[in-house]
């Protein structure tokens, strides 16, 4: 006699029966698990995706402006709108900021310590840049105002 048909002809219909319904369970559970993981992962790509998309249509601007500066001076009269794209950088800013807020508030499936993270450091620019802005351009039309009225 064969040793696996003896070992079979000892086993109870119902104990292998039992034993199915656990693998099918066990099979399920993770099947639904990766579908999950799978879901939050995708979900968190797409979230995270929109503020690469803005970061990347912001900096071709800049990058568009460097071009330009550095083609030297005789392209200086194509760069007035410096101080447009520092409200732009100011701007995407704050949209990065709003969102990463609702991210949060949300609980979406971005995980929170990477939305925490990045909420400082867009913060930190706001704060930068918006004292750029201040410095660069009001104190100086202020100042430049002040002056020709002196005159």
């Amino acid at each position: 006699m064969d040793p696996t048909s003896w070992l079979v002809g000892k086993i109870k219909p119902r104990q292998h029966q039992e034993k199915d319904d656990v693998e099918t369970i066990i099979h399920m559970t993770s099947a639904r698990e990766r579908e999950n993981d799978d879901v939050d992962d995708d979900g968190a790509r797409i979230q995270g995706a929109f503020l690469g998309v803005l970061n990347t249509y912001v900096h071709v601007v800049m990058y568009s402006y460097y071009l330009i500066a550095a083609l030297g001076p005789r392209y200086q009269r194509f760069l007035w709108w410096k101080r447009y794209l520092t409200t732009l950088q100011l701007a995407q800013f704050g949209i990065m900021l709003v969102y990463l807020l609702l991210i949060v508030s949300f609980q979406c499936t971005v995980p929170r310590s990477l939305s925490f993270f990045f909420i400082g450091n867009v913060a930190i620019f706001l704060v930068l840049f918006c004292n750029f802005y201040r410095k660069a351009y009001i104190k100086n039309q202020a100042a430049a105002h002040a002056e020709r009225k002196q005159q």
